[in-house]
């Protein structure tokens, strides 16, 4: 009897749990392998979320969706930038020096044009109707490059005028991304300027390249203005980003391959004001509204928040 109520009484005492048993070193090591691998896991679900927004950023921002969604938020970004009291109190000051800027430009390389191609007094018809259709191309170009060219100089000589166009729409859109962005300290001034004079040569060169297409015969009064209106719209849109591109530190050769890898979204952007700045006269009125709504390019196409 005694011996069965002991068999009876062992069965309602347990047998220590590993865990008790283990010391306090063996339960603290325990506890760093869970954490580890519990960070371990956190970091790859973090990368795959950074990768798949990379992804949805990269598929948004280029081939045809980035050339519209570039056309779109220029067209939106107009809209917002009109009805933007801020955008208005800066604006008078860029507006105004592009005007003047444009304006000499334009009268320069439109009197350099003309005086070039002035058909002799012995030219034949062939020739002649040749050096007109040369004017006709080449004003188009002219047209188009005069106000970019206009708007490098003008950003050379007062950047802070087109920095504070693109703050004061960017703080409307997102007041926090503005503090952060501002906070940052750029580029240094001496490679900002360096930049703005490689693009403006880049610009210029290939501009040349869209005037010497334009004398190709039959065809090259149409593949002349299709090339400078390409080019134009990416240098635009390259021109708009800037501020946001300097805050973010990159030189030339990043702003490039950025630029290159974005195209479609940051030529989409461009081509609508490619056009606008293009109207003699009035068309550089355009550019501050430009300025002030290139933001919406940046949160919404290119870098928008995960």
């Amino acid at each position: 009897m005694a011996w069965a109520a002991a068999r009876v009484g062992s069965k309602h005492v347990p047998a220590p749990s590993r865990s008790l048993a283990r010391s306090p070193r063996s339960l603290a090591n325990v506890i760093v392998g869970r954490s580890l691998r519990y960070q371990f896991v956190m970091q790859l679900g973090q990368r795959y979320s950074s990768a798949m927004h990379e992804h949805s950023v990269s598929s948004k921002a280029t081939g045809l969706s980035g050339l519209l969604g570039g056309i779109g938020a220029a067209l939106r970004g107009f809209g917002f930038a009109v009805g933007n009291r801020n955008i208005w109190a800066v604006y008078a000051r860029l507006v105004l020096a592009l005007l003047v800027a444009t304006a000499i430009i334009f009268g320069a390389m439109i009197y350099g044009l003309w005086t070039v191609t002035e058909p002799g007094a012995s030219s034949g018809m062939l020739a002649s109707s040749g050096l007109w259709a040369l004017r006709i191309a080449g004003s188009v170009i002219v047209a188009l490059a005069a106000p970019i060219i206009a708007l490098f100089v003008v950003n050379l000589v007062f950047p802070m005028f087109a920095e504070a166009v693109f703050f004061a729409g960017l703080r409307h859109i997102d007041r926090g991304r503005a503090q952060d962005l501002e906070s940052q300290p750029g580029l240094p001034l001496a490679t900002a300027i360096g930049v703005a004079i490689i693009r403006m040569v880049y610009f210029v060169l290939l501009t040349v390249v869209a005037l010497a297409a334009s004398l190709i015969p039959v065809v090259g009064v149409v593949v002349g203005p299709v090339f400078q209106i390409w080019i134009t719209a990416k240098t635009v849109g390259w021109e708009l980003i800037d501020p946001y591109l300097d805050k973010r530190q990159m030189g030339f050769a990043a702003q490039r391959e950025y630029v290159n890898h974005y195209s479609k979204a940051i030529s989409g952007f461009g081509l609508p004001y490619s056009f606008l700045l293009a109207i003699p006269l009035i068309g550089p009125l355009f550019f501050g509204l430009a300025q002030a709504a290139s933001p919406v390019l940046i949160v919404d196409v290119l870098d928008p928040a995960p």
